[in-house]
Order: C-alpha cells, then sequence, then structure tokens
C-alpha cells in the first residue's frame, strides 16, 4: 500500500496527491459518495383510522391495526455500498494516522475538538437573526413571511412530551400559507399518490422522504438552492440555500402560534377548533369529500399571520427527528432537534384526529418511510 510504503520515496508525496488516488478509485466505482437523495423504500399504508397513541413512550399516529409502523429495511445494494463506505473511510483514518506517526505532515498536529455526544442537539448558532434582511420584500406567491421572534415552546397542562415549556429564539422564515395541494405536487412530480380526490385538497400518503424529495425538484424548477443532499437514514440540510424545505418543529410552532403577532390560542388562530380546523368532528359542510376525506386548503379561518390549517385537515412533516424528551436537552436558539432517531415529527392533528391532536403545542412521530392517508407537509423558505 503507497501511503504506508516501507520506502518513504515511494509514499504519497503529501495529502492532495493521496486525495486525487482517492478521486481515481471513485471514478472506477471502488467507492461510493452520496450526493443525491435515496430513501429507504416505503411502508405503504391502507387508509385506516388515525389513533395518536403511545409507543414505547413516543406519541405517532398508527393505522387502524393497531400495531406500530414496522422497521424499515434497506435494500441489499444500498447496505453493501454502506459497508464499503464505513471500510474505506477507515482505511482512510488508519492512513492518516500512520502519516502523523512518521513525520510525513509537517507543523503542528491539528486539534480535534472534545466530542459531545450526550445531548445529540443541532443548533443553528449562538445567535438567531431575527430581522427580514435576508428575506424578499414581498414573499413568494402562496408563502408568508414569518419574522423571527422569542417565544415559549411546548405546554403546562398538556401530554409529557409536550414539557417542559421553554423560550425559543427564531430566526426570520417563509412558510407555505397553505398546505401542499394535489395540484402543486403533480404539476412538480407528474403524479398523485394520494388517496382521497380532489386536487385543491392537501397531497397526502407521502412519506417524509417523499416530501425532501418534492422540496428539491421544486427548488430545481424554479432555479433555486436545492436544500437536501444525501441518501437513506443519512439527509442533511442546507438552512443557508434559498430552496424549499420542511419547517424545523420550532419554526412550525412559531408560525403556528402567530410568531411575533400571537394572541396565545390553543388552536392556530382560535380557541374554538370549528373555526379554523377541520378534524374528525367536523360535518361536511359541502367542502370534504366524505365524512373522513380531507378538506379544500383555505376554507377555515386563517392564523393571526394568514396561514391556514395548521391545525387539522393533514398531519404536517417537519424536519426534526422526534423524541418524547427533546425538550429537556432542547437548543434555544434555532433549534433542529435530535441529530438521530426513528421517528420524523408531525404537526397540527389530522382529518380524524380529536381536539387534542390540534393544537398548536400538540407533538407527533412517524416513520419517515411510512405513507398514510392523513400525513401531508407544508413548505419553508430559509429566504
Amino acid at each position: 500500500m503507497k501511503a504506508i510504503h516501507k520506502d518513504r520515496e515511494k509514499r504519497f508525496a503529501d495529502a492532495n496527491e493521496m486525495l486525487r488516488e482517492l478521486e481515481k478509485l471513485e471514478a472506477t466505482g471502488a467507492t461510493t459518495i452520496q450526493g443525491t437523495i435515496t430513501p429507504p423504500p416505503p411502508v405503504v399504508k391502507k387508509p385506516g383510522a388515525e389513533i395518536p397513541s403511545d409507543i414505547e413512550g413516543e406519541k405517532k399516529p398508527r393505522n387502524d391495526s393497531g400495531q406500530g409502523i414496522p422497521t424499515v429495511l434497506q435494500k441489499e445494494d444500498n447496505e453493501f455500498r454502506k459497508a464499503s463506505k464505513y471500510l474505506i473511510g477507515g482505511f482512510i483514518v488508519l492512513v492518516l494516522g500512520i502519516l502523523l506517526t512518521y513525520g510525513l505532515t509537517k507543523g503542528k498536529k491539528a486539534e480535534t475538538p472534545d466530542l459531545i455526544d450526550t445531548v445529540m442537539v443541532e443548533d443553528a448558532s449562538s445567535s438567531a437573526d431575527t430581522t427580514l434582511n435576508s428575506l424578499p420584500s414581498e414573499p413568494p406567491e402562496g408563502m408568508v413571511i414569518v419574522q423571527g421572534g422569542t417565544f415559549t415552546m411546548g405546554s403546562t397542562d398538556g401530554d409529557l412530551y409536550e414539557k417542559p415549556t421553554h423560550q425559543v429564539t427564531v430566526s426570520s422564515f417563509l412558510i407555505g400559507k397553505y398546505e401542499v395541494t394535489k395540484a402543486l405536487w403533480e404539476s412538480v412530480m407528474g403524479n398523485n399518490p394520494s388517496y382521497f380526490k380532489g386536487s385543491d385538497r392537501p397531497v397526502e400518503q407521502v412519506s417524509w422522504y417523499d416530501a425532501v424529495e418534492f422540496c428539491n425538484k421544486l427548488s430545481e424548477k424554479e432555479g433555486l438552492q436545492k436544500a437536501y443532499t444525501g441518501s437513506g437514514w443519512n439527509i442533511s440540510c442546507d438552512f443557508t440555500a434559498n430552496g424549499y424545505r420542511l419547517p424545523t418543529e420550532a419554526e412550525w410552532e412559531y408560525a403556528a402560534r402567530g410568531g411575533n403577532q400571537s394572541k396565545g390560542y390553543e388552536y392556530s388562530g382560535s380557541n374554538d377548533l370549528d373555526a379554523v380546523g377541520w378534524f374528525g368532528a367536523n360535518d361536511e359542510g359541502g367542502n370534504r369529500t366524505s365524512k373522513e376525506g380531507t378538506s379544500i386548503v383555505g376554507k377555515k379561518q386563517s392564523n393571526e399571520l394568514g396561514i391556514y390549517d395548521m391545525s387539522g385537515n393533514v398531519w404536517e412533516w417537519c424536519w426534526d427527528w422526534y423524541s418524547n424528551s427533546y425538550y429537556s436537552s432542547y437548543g434555544q436558539i434555532d433549534p433542529r432537534g435530535p441529530n438521530s432517531g426513528s421517528h420524523r415529527v408531525l404537526r397540527g392533528g389530522g382529518l380524524r384526529g380529536n381536539e387534542g391532536d390540534c393544537r398548536v403545542a400538540d407533538r407527533g412521530g412517524n416513520d419517515p418511510a411510512n405513507r398514510l392517508d392523513f400525513n401531508g407537509f407544508r413548505l419553508a423558505r430559509t429566504r
């Protein structure tokens, strides 16, 4: 192996030469560099009763069988690439260690920061940008400018996973005025995965991975920077990009509460859920496809920011991994959730849920590869 050859004259001259050699290996297929969204194979559930419940301490919507969401396994070729990546990564680490040991690099050894893994929390920075400097003077069509600010996240009288309440500062951002409709989805993706009919109703039966892929494709279509890169369970979000993405859980709750114009309502826009949201107890009123169907977006009263349907209609995917205990180890400024998990956050309650699910403080979660007829999403952008 050239990197550790006993004859120094036959080793790599420097790290750049070794990097070029590795790039040649990549070009010949010897290793894999992740760069596109490749989700695990999705699990498709037939429409069923929406039953938010606790499984192993985590609240999440479930299907009518009452069984938990099954584990999603990667395809064999994905596993092989993943294993190859770790083997090659380990080899590189070994080589670099040997290079340092034999003094092939000049100067001081690189200082490595201490790794802290007791609290796996992503925070944007030590201070949030709560101004509108990075946002357009007028929001893009179908979006609302949410001016940044500080709010109380969580609930004092809700479920345990809504506690403790804590102060969170959120930077300014853009969020969709409506949930993503089937018409918009089909114009970008060329298909309609939804169970219920009606192009002006929210798209459903989309997984978290489907939503991420949609965001990237819509960004590309409009000439914006893609926010997402990665593969399988390892999806990364560039929060500095100007493209579409999912809101963080903190952004979602801040917007649902009305941002810096909040009047402190229990639901998004009112203390009367019937006025602002579609949920299990609503009658059809001419706006629903059936007794248990989704509703036309924007038919109920908006909240303080002019955003519709953040309480009810469909549960909405957020960026964050879900954790019951996250609020006990949260970040106070632009929190982006735990670094890992098994479920992604869902917010807002759904078409067959109860009133409690539709509260702005209520939290849910689901397998990110799962497709259910009461799960949808809305768009967000950093700028």
